[in-house]
């Protein structure tokens, strides 16, 4: 092999070995971060951490405060989330409830939910639907649920449960205290009182 060969050979190999390198880098899927338990210390779940998977029940304890970033991804995978504590929902932020015909997926609050979208950013709350084998009984679906012991909206101190322009996609509002619910869109579900009002 003459030199003008070797050289030749010897420059496609490193454009070959800077080509696949280069796709390398570019071709990283950054892994999701698994979420389940108690939650005993305030926490952030931020966009650039997300996508969260939740693979278990979630208990955030009392006195506690998550927050999920304006634009972070949670994907409760059919799974339930108790709030005994705070949860904070910022704008953007998309939650995936569950699977349809396998499990819904859950938000039970005990304590305080501040769910607080924009017109132009809202929530998004991606609900799933499970079908009983009778066509007579309603499907069952993904549900955010204000328990009678939750914390009541105060408008003066703009503190306590609030939804407010959020996308209920195939989940439903059960409301067992005053809370304050507005500009929200519902699809393929609605709201339930109990007690309270809104």
């Amino acid at each position: 092999m003459n030199k003008k060969s070797l050289l030749s050979a010897l420059l496609a190999a490193i454009l070959i070995g800077l080509f696949s390198a280069s796709f390398r880098c570019f071709s990283i899927v950054k892994a999701a971060t698994e979420v389940s338990d108690i939650i005993s210390s305030d926490t952030i779940w931020t966009r650039a951490n997300s996508p969260y998977n939740v693979t278990g029940k979630v208990l955030i304890d009392t006195a506690v405060t998550v927050t999920f970033e304006a634009d972070a991804v949670v994907n409760l995978n059919g799974h339930d989330i108790r709030v005994n504590g705070t949860l904070i929902i910022q704008p953007g932020a998309t939650l995936n409830m569950g699977v349809t015909g396998t499990s819904v997926g859950s938000i039970r609050v005990n304590g305080a939910l501040s769910a607080r979208g924009t017109s132009t950013s809202p929530i998004h709350f991606n609900g799933a639907a499970y079908h009983w084998s009778s066509l007579f009984v309603p499907p069952t679906l993904s549900s955010v649920t204000f328990a009678g012991s939750s914390m009541a909206w105060t408008e003066q101190t703009g503190s306590g449960c609030i939804l407010e322009n959020a996308v209920m996609d195939k989940t439903g509002v059960v409301i067992s205290n005053s809370i304050k619910c507005s500009n929200n869109q519902f699809s393929d579900a609605g709201i339930s009182v109990a007690g309270g009002h809104l």
